[in-house]
């Protein structure tokens, strides 16, 4: 016999919570801290390599996790004795709703603390455009 089906229920809305959040995170461009390992060496080339690394973890989280939701709707619908499991459809579905957004709201959280720190960093790196060297022995001026 399969697990418990309010479980079941309950495992699909946390795992299409989490999907909703990597999806996100895809569409802003941000990685998630946990997918990024600690660097060996700091060089600029290093770290280009290990944010493509961490995007393609991301990328096989996400189809895993649509592989787990997939298999998680299976075990569902083949559940036997549906019909005469001890809660109703609808409360089911609701066991489902609470549980994706009780994780979407602590999802939501995160991402906000992730969007907030890649502006920062990515506000940290700007080159400025407007300075000039010089190399003559003539001071230059404001213009």
């Amino acid at each position: 016999m399969p697990g418990d089906l309010s479980k079941l229920f309950k495992r699909l809305g946390a795992t299409r919570a989490h999907i909703n959040f990597l999806t996100r995170c895809t569409k802003c461009r941000i990685v998630p801290d946990g997918l990024v390992s600690k660097p060996r060496i700091h060089t600029k080339k290093a770290e280009m390599l290990e944010r493509r690394f961490a995007k393609i973890r991301m990328r096989e989280l996400l189809n895993s996790l649509h592989a787990k939701a997939f298999v998680l709707q299976m075990e569902i619908d083949s559940y036997p004795e549906k019909e005469t499991y001890k809660l109703s459809g609808k409360k089911l579905k609701e066991i489902q709703n609470r549980e994706y957004y009780e994780r979407s709201k602590r999802h939501t959280q995160r991402f906000t603390i992730l969007k907030a720190k890649s502006k920062v960093s990515k506000d940290g790196r700007n080159f400025i455009y407007d300075a000039v060297l010089n190399l003559s022995d003539k001071p230059l001026s404001d213009a």
